[in-house]
């Protein structure tokens, strides 16, 4: 079995991330496999939006986030670059583990168009300040940089895959219990729809 976990910028997908891989899941984390392929396509990246990306022969994600978070159209130009690559490892992934259960964790999962290889998706929601919370304690890098990411992601719905495949949706407004419980309830509902 296949499961998208899906949703905005710390709504806590990494959290129920771990409550899969708990439970015997192969966790592919798409945007890792993001990192690798900024450097597979270096050239292209620096050709792009030229050398300030590029520190040390790597490209910077800082620089280069200041660039895509700031123009969808920059954001578009790097995803053109990046997300083919990304798409044929998750394939590669899935191909190598067949007959596993695998969740792909991927906060823009349709927009890449990998729902196409889940047999269902979650959607992750949480309320804004909890979002803001995790975000100013995560990533350190202040209100400014918290609440571009989110801006950026305001056009993430849950209803982008509900049409292709079965979406499910976990509220994640409760502590790390109620959090399990909830994947738990989900994971039996999907297995009894197969």
């Amino acid at each position: 079995m296949v499961i998208g976990l899906t949703g905005k910028y710390c709504s806590g997908k990494s959290s129920i991330a771990e409550e899969f891989e708990k439970r015997g899941f192969y966790v592919i984390e798409v945007d890792k496999l993001g990192h690798a392929a900024l450097n597979i396509k270096k050239t292209e990246i620096k050709e792009t939006f030229g050398s300030i990306v590029i520190i040390n022969e790597e490209v910077n994600r800082r620089a280069l986030g200041k660039i895509v978070f700031r123009s969808s159209k920059k954001r578009d130009q790097l995803e053109k670059i990046v997300h083919p690559v990304m798409v044929h490892e998750v394939e590669e992934i899935l191909k190598k583990h067949q007959g596993k259960n695998i969740l792909i964790d991927a906060a823009i999962l349709a927009r890449m168009g990998l729902h196409k290889f889940c047999d269902a998706v979650i959607w992750v929601t949480a309320p804004f300040l909890k979002r803001l919370d995790m975000a100013l304690y995560r990533d350190n890098r202040g209100v400014f940089f918290a609440l571009s990411r989110m801006f950026s992601q305001r056009k993430l719905k849950s209803n982008l895959t509900k049409k292709h495949v079965d979406t499910y949706i976990i509220d994640n407004t409760g502590d790390l219990n109620s959090l399990s419980d909830k994947v738990e309830s989900i994971l039996k509902t999907i297995n009894s729809r197969k």
